[in-house]
Parts: C-alpha cells; structure tokens; sequence
C-alpha cells in the first residue's frame, strides 16, 4: 500500500513543524529519516500513521482520516 503525504503541514499551536511536505513511499521501500531533536521526525511519523488528524495524508490513495480505527490497525505499526 502506498503511503502518501500531500501538501502535510502541521504546527503545535503558533510554532510550525511540517510546512506543505510531499512524500510518496512505495511498499517495500527502505526510508531513514535524518534531523535534530526537534526537527519533526517523529511528528511526521505520526502524522503518517493516522495518529495526528491531517487530511493531508492518504494510505492507498484512501485518506486516513476517513478510515475507522479498526481499518487503521489493520495497515498500520509504530515504535517509538
């Protein structure tokens, strides 16, 4: 399934961390992300994951945010 972020921002009240970020991984790709503490690695991981509502962000070209949780499960697993 191909996870797909078009456009991303996402901001923890007036401080932005992600702005108009456009991202498409492939099943089976190998992706590392490189940053400062701080730098939106892990928000962005959230993001991806359905864990942060943002209608930016689609799984299969179907938008996580349309998808119940049950649905959600089924594609997704995050360690921090």
């Amino acid at each position: 399934m191909i996870v797909e972020a078009r456009n991303l921002s996402f901001s923890y009240g007036s401080t932005p961390i992600l702005h108009n970020l456009n991202l498409s991984l492939e099943p089976g790709s190998l992706v590392a992300l490189l940053g400062e503490n701080g730098s939106g690695k892990s928000t962005l991981l959230s993001c991806l994951a359905g864990l942060r509502d943002t209608a930016s962000v689609f799984w299969g070209g179907q938008p996580v945010r349309e998808m119940d949780r049950v649905e959600q499960a089924k594609h997704r697993a995050m360690v921090p």
